[in-house]
């Protein structure tokens, strides 16, 4: 029914900046009709039988094999197309991640990045994230996706939790207002006013993580190389107190992150903390992929 965790072994708490104490599983879903506004931030639970969708929700099939639910999407990359199912994973905050050595016709987009896809159980899971020209689910068309790629036999290692072909996540699924029935095996989206935002990677190549008791100081865990915040002679240890008027004291690590992901070309202000001395940051966020 519910996961409650002994200790943090995913690192959810430093990533998100926020305790987390468990995670709602498969019973809970079951036992009722789920929906998931994003836009409001709020989950509400109906008992069978008492919920009606509305007209303007559009009803995706899914099927539900050993407690997971996995929905049927096309992808379509140059003149290849490929319809695969994939688990949907709103716990994930990709929009998709793909094996695409499982898949019958798709291969390698011509660009990719290199870089670390997440943490499971079994540690950092390797890989590269890519674009793939359109996604349908049902009869929505998400353009330009972006896709973590694991590495070859990473995923099956790690995540690959029953679904051959990958999962769809949160990036994805939070241009929607969606609603999960499992007892009738229906999926319902509703497309919201961020469903046409651009998919777009961190552009300033730091992974920031919070830090201390509180959560409450954002640390550079990572800076990939040859990107804006490499050349500015940002490391890995820093300290980042402010962003662009942003900081941790009113602003969440989502607000944060969202920030580095907003606009190719806007400048970045930062104060960073190395050794107890403050020091001043400038440099421009650059589209990597």
């Amino acid at each position: 029914n519910v996961l409650v965790l002994e200790k943090d072994y995913l690192q959810l708490s430093k990533n998100l900046g926020e305790e987390v104490y468990g995670i709602l599983g498969y019973d809970l879903f079951n036992r009722f009709v789920v929906d998931i506004n994003y836009d409001d931030k709020v989950l509400t639970f109906y008992r069978h039988g008492t919920y009606k969708p509305k007209r303007v929700m559009d009803a995706i099939p899914i099927e539900v094999v050993s407690t997971k639910p996995y929905v049927k999407v096309v992808f379509h990359q140059n003149d290849l197309t490929d319809t695969v199912k994939m688990m949907v994973d709103t716990g994930a905050s990709h929009a998709a991640l793909l094996d695409i050595n499982a898949t019958d016709h798709l291969i390698l987009p011509e660009k990719l990045i290199n870089t670390s896809l997440g943490r499971g159980l079994a540690g950092e899971i390797p890989g590269y994230i890519g674009r793939i020209n359109n996604c349908d689910v049902g009869r929505f068309v998400l353009k330009d996706l972006l896709v973590s790629i694991p590495e070859d036999g990473a995923y099956i290692k790690a995540i690959k939790r029953g679904s051959r072909h990958g999962t769809i996540g949160g990036d994805m699924l939070s241009r929607f207002h969606v609603i999960f029935d499992y007892q009738k095996e229906m999926m319902y989206l509703q497309r919201t006013k961020f469903f046409s935002e651009p998919f777009e990677h961190n552009m300033s190549g730091m992974t920031l993580i919070t830090d201390g008791k509180q959560l409450d100081t954002l640390m550079v865990q990572e800076v990939e190389k040859n990107t804006p915040a490499y050349q500015a002679d940002i490391r890995p240890g820093d300290y980042l107190l402010k962003i662009n008027g942003f900081s941790m004291g009113n602003n969440s690590v989502s607000d944060i992150n969202a920030l580095l992901r907003r606009k190719h070309g806007l400048k970045i202000r930062a104060v960073i903390l190395r050794d107890d001395q403050k020091i001043k940051k400038v440099f421009k966020l650059r589209r990597l992929i």
